[in-house]
């Protein structure tokens, strides 16, 4: 990859090659790029908090729980990339193992903008992706919750299978 910053395209020139039968052939190239942040940037001065304490499903049911993306800073955060969700997984309390994922999970979110004064809180759903996470058997499980593209995860959380 190859990359230059052009006054013409105000802007980066960035240039993607791969090798290929001994030649290096152009794969991709993008004008007037702008350097973006990373989500170690997105997420500073935020927080993820679980927005019941514990949550509690009836045997058969799939987990509906959502995390508070909440924000620290002293001043406005105001986000317009669209909705972020998190990511959530259930664990076993005693091995703190994960229950194996669904292969092929996707959540699509919607164009969102967010404005959060300081100490304010936007609502979150977490998306659960395991493998017949209905057939739980009753009993305390582990809960955790990431926002990859904000490089956020909330403390470990509870779900409590009853009978």
């Amino acid at each position: 990859m190859i990359g230059t910053y052009s006054e013409e395209w105000d802007g980066w020139v960035v240039l993607d090659f791969e090798r290929e039968g001994g030649r290096w052939l152009l794969k991709a190239s993008a004008y007037g790029e702008q350097p973006r942040p990373t989500p170690e940037e997105k997420g500073r001065g935020l927080h993820l908090a679980w927005a019941s304490g514990d949550y509690v499903v009836t045997l058969g049911e799939h987990p509906q729980a959502t995390v508070l993306l909440i924000n620290g800073c002293s001043e406005v955060w105001k986000d317009d990339r669209g909705e972020y969700v998190a990511l959530g997984d259930i664990f076993d309390l005693v091995t703190r193992q994960s229950f194996p994922r669904s292969p092929g999970w996707a959540w699509a979110g919607v164009g969102r903008t967010y404005v959060l004064a300081p100490g304010e809180s936007a609502s979150l759903r977490v998306g659960f992706h395991h493998e017949q996470v209905d057939q739980l058997a009753p009993g305390l499980y582990g809960l955790r919750a990431h926002v990859p593209k904000l490089a956020l995860d909330a403390p470990p959380g509870q779900l409590s299978v009853t009978p």
